[in-house]
């Protein structure tokens, strides 16, 4: 019986060391140099531009137009600003944008329709730029979406509303 217990003990010896576990070794990865470490590439940083400013989008200038007949002249007034004039006579168009420019300049005339670049002479504190009644233009001008825009030398550019005034003006002097 003793044999017994004795093999009876040593199978229980046996059978708890196969449940034992060994520890492990602690492993530690060895660190990877940087020039093999994968690089993710860094994304160019976002640059955000101020909005260009589209004359189309700019607030028109102050005022209002309004039309008149001042003897042998049929004249539409942006306020003080600006003027569209026909000499009946000679049926020319002049406009007129309030300057006290001292020297010719170009007066650039921007409708949706097309570009124009006119010369402009001084006079009595506006700079002048004269034009045939027929010069397409004024049509640009007249029927521009919603606004055209004037530009002479250093003075701010003008935004003003394509009114039916300037279209009264070339019509009477055609």
């Amino acid at each position: 019986m003793k044999a017994n217990a004795l093999i009876a003990a040593s199978l229980l010896a046996f059978t708890l060391a196969g449940c034992a576990s060994t520890p492990k070794p602690k492993h530690h990865p060895a660190p990877v140099p940087d020039q093999v470490r994968p690089v993710r590439p860094v994304p160019p940083p976002i640059v955000t531009r101020p909005p260009s400013a589209d004359w189309r989008n700019m607030p028109r200038s102050a005022g209002d137009w309004s039309w008149s007949r001042e003897g042998q002249t049929s004249i539409a007034r942006y306020g003080r600003l600006f003027s569209i004039a026909c000499s009946l006579p000679d049926r020319g168009i002049a406009l007129m944008l309030a300057s006290p420019a001292t020297s010719s300049q170009p007066m650039v005339i921007t409708a949706t329709s097309t570009r124009g670049t006119l010369s402009a002479e001084p006079e009595s504190g506006q700079l002048i730029a004269r034009l045939p009644a027929g010069d397409p233009l004024i049509d640009a001008m007249a029927f521009s979406r919603g606004r055209f825009m004037v530009e002479a030398g250093t003075a701010a550019p003008l935004y003003l509303p394509s009114w039916p005034e300037i279209s009264r003006v070339a019509e009477d002097c055609r």
